[in-house]
């Protein structure tokens, strides 16, 4: 860059776009650096899952020691230091061949004597925004479990870790089973230098769950369907029953489950994100219509959106309960049935009502599925 065309935000915005391209790509990052020189000035940029910052802008002239220290930051060798998560490494599997490993706990401290998991060399699925949740889900497999999944995020501090949850339902008939979570303590502000904290912090959070089958859209029988909601509306039941709220209730967190499986496994709810325990404060529990997937939000969830009106008063806001879940359930099946013309058929005419549902504007989506009902 020139000084003249040098702008501290707009540069930043361009750096953001290269960098969204290194968490994409590069799965395993906790930050990345960017770096803007002129022929006077530098300036270093981080981005992470709260956010971008930067330095303020060096003379490198008057002073190269920090331009010294910038480029060998960026420059160098240690993973760590320039935002590669440490918990994820390369070596060779057992026919030679350089693969990545997650390392994780099983349920108690690590021991020597506990293997690693073997990952796919892409991952499953990865949110491709920089700022948020960052999710990474990878195939994995394991000695002695076989096929996993395992999924990374960063969550905001002061909420409760997935893993906290999943802990609790290990054995509930219809809820993913978790087998192992990281223990690593990491949190987005150790990877930031020292200035104003003016962005709220997220902390990493990693499980290792049992690998189910694919999102209860893949159905290949009308009984499928059936029976994979019907599983699931159980698991969310037996969730209910020790206090746990699941909130995001989707299509994308219903799975079939394994071939062959036995009795209450043919559907499973997963995806505990979102979940809140039935024992927090009234405030903890009210409706929030940022919470969950837009599409198949209650009508009492969107319609919270009245609360963020200046004129509304404390006696308007709902409370989100299992209701609200159970009828995401409902919202799940309807998008199913406009959606396919039968099993594995999928609809050829788009369906505008679908596109009201999932409208960025929740008062839209409100408007569209009251009409509905």
């Amino acid at each position: 860059k020139t000084e003249d065309n040098a702008a501290v935000l707009d540069n930043g915005i361009q750096l953001a776009v290269y960098a969204r391209a290194c968490f994409i790509q590069q799965c395993n990052r906790d930050f990345v650096f960017g770096f803007i020189m002129t022929e006077k000035y530098f300036r270093v940029y981080s981005f992470d899952r709260c956010g971008m910052m930067s330095t303020v802008r060096v003379d490198y002239h008057a002073d190269p020691v920090p331009f010294v220290h910038a480029i060998c930051l960026i420059a160098s060798t240690d993973a760590d230091a320039i935002g590669y998560n440490p918990t994820i490494y390369y070596d060779k599997n057992k026919a030679g061949k350089i693969t990545r490993f997650l390392t994780s706990t099983f349920l108690r401290p690590r021991t020597n004597r506990d293997p690693d998991h073997m990952k796919d060399h892409k991952p499953l699925h990865v949110r491709r925004g920089v700022r948020g949740r960052g999710g990474v889900y990878w195939s994995a497999d394991r000695e002695g479990w076989g096929a996993v999944l395992v999924k990374q995020a960063y969550v905001p501090v002061g909420r409760v870790p997935e893993w906290k949850y999943l802990k609790k339902a290990v054995g509930l008939i219809g809820v993913g089973q978790m087998l192992a979570y990281d223990t690593r303590s990491w949190t987005v502000s150790q990877g930031r230098w020292h200035g104003k904290d003016l962005m709220a912090d997220r902390k990493y959070c990693c499980v290792v769950l049992k690998r189910y089958g694919k999102s209860v859209a893949a159905f290949k029988t009308r009984r499928e369907l059936l029976v994979a909601f019907r599983d699931a509306i159980n698991g969310h039941w037996n969730l209910w029953k020790i206090d746990i709220l699941h909130r995001d209730v989707s299509i994308h967190n219903i799975l079939l489950g394994v071939d062959g499986a036995e009795a209450g496994w043919e559907g499973v709810l997963i995806d505990l994100d979102m979940a809140i325990s039935m024992r927090r404060t009234r405030s903890d529990l009210e409706a929030d219509f940022r919470t969950g997937t837009r599409a198949f939000q209650s009508v009492q969830v969107l319609r919270s959106y009245e609360c963020n009106l200046s004129d509304a008063s404390s006696e308007q806001r709902f409370m989100h309960d299992y209701a609200d879940d159970l009828e995401a359930f409902y919202w799940c099946l309807c998008w199913i049935c406009f959606s396919f013309d039968g099993p594995g058929v999928e609809s050829e005419e788009e369906n505008l009502l679908l596109k009201r549902w999932q409208h960025d504007d929740p008062r839209e989506a409100y408007d569209s599925k009251s009409n509905f009902l």
